[in-house]
């Protein structure tokens, strides 16, 4: 018992630490704390749920697609608000601002599709 729950820490700890190290190189990057970024990684847990309990896909094609969707969304999000927004010479306070306004977006937008309820993905 001590064993599993040591592990399931670990892999939780990792999976911050994955997080972390993200939000750190985008703030390095862009100079603003990017809130997004928090939902962009969510969203690729979501689309693998998606990938493999509804669409019945296999491991080895949903992880990729999953990562390559939440990629997209992250790319889109750059393209179509931050880089204009940065074109306009807007401060870091309206940069975190949109970004916050993405993070609600795109959390409702998850919470619509995907409900409410915490989501699990069948082991074999």
């Amino acid at each position: 018992m001590t064993i599993q729950l040591f592990f399931n820490g670990l892999i939780t700890f990792s999976i911050y630490i994955i997080l972390a190290i993200g939000f750190d190189i985008i703030y390095r990057v862009n100079k603003f704390f990017h809130f997004a970024h928090a939902v962009v990684f969510t969203s690729g847990a979501y689309f693998t749920f998606l990938f493999i309990q509804i669409l019945g896909w296999s491991y080895y094609t949903a992880i990729p697609a999953a990562i390559l969707v939440a990629c997209l969304i992250g790319c889109m999000t750059e393209w179509f608000i931050y880089k204009p927004l940065r074109q306009r010479k807007s401060s870091a306070i309206v940069l975190l601002l949109a970004s916050l306004g993405i993070y609600i977006v795109l959390q409702n937008l998850i919470s619509l599709f995907f409900g409410d309820d915490t989501k699990s993905i069948r082991t074999r």
